[in-house]
């Protein structure tokens, strides 16, 4: 009795096992059978990637005919070889050397020259943070302004001075930078104008 138990569980196992030995022959058939579809895809599309770069890279259909480079040889076919060749002549020039003009520069330094400083004063030299007086830093800018006068022309050189509190620049680590109002050309007016 026990030895058909056990010959029935063998053949149970047995049979269990072979199925999933087949099952699994079938998917390696079906996977082997995926693996060659996509093998042969593969070769289809490098093939028309080759076409596709011959068609763009390769030899074109236009060809030259060897008779064609004759065009070009008229004139030496045509001319007289007994003919001398003329003679080179050597052209020497002497370059003219560069002026000095240096632009407007150069045009204003033999101009009358005005010099106007704009400084801070009163109450403008006083911080509007801690109230301190405010110490000179240096110049901000130079802005040069051209006035005709009647028969002469002036330069106005503007001196533009910038201040900073120094007191606030220690409390805070922060300057406070001022400048002096400066005349507006009428560069600037022209274009807030056209703005």
């Amino acid at each position: 009795m026990d030895h058909e138990i056990l010959t029935n569980e063998l053949d149970e196992k047995t049979k269990s096992l072979i199925e999933k030995v087949e099952k699994m022959e079938n998917e390696i058939n079906e996977k082997d059978e995926e693996i060659r579809k996509l093998k042969d895809e593969l070769e289809f599309l490098k093939g028309v990637i080759s076409g596709k770069n011959r068609k763009i890279f390769g030899v074109s259909s236009e060809q030259v005919d060897a008779n064609q480079l004759s065009l070009f040889n008229e004139a030496e076919k045509f001319s007289d070889s007994k003919v001398e060749e003329p003679t080179l002549e050597e052209i020497t020039y002497k370059r003219a050397k560069k002026s000095n003009y240096t632009g407007k520069k150069d045009n204003l330094a033999n101009l009358e020259r005005v010099v106007i400083e704009h400084k801070l004063e009163g109450d403008d030299l006083n911080c509007k943070e801690c109230g301190e007086e405010l110490v000179e830093i240096g110049v901000k800018s130079k802005k040069e302004i051209i006035r005709y006068v009647p028969a002469k022309l002036i330069v106005e050189e503007h001196v533009i001075y910038s201040y900073a509190c120094k007191s606030c620049e220690k409390e805070t680590g922060e300057s406070n930078i001022i400048s002096a109002e400066a005349p507006q050309t009428i560069f600037i007016i022209v274009w807030l104008l056209m703005n």
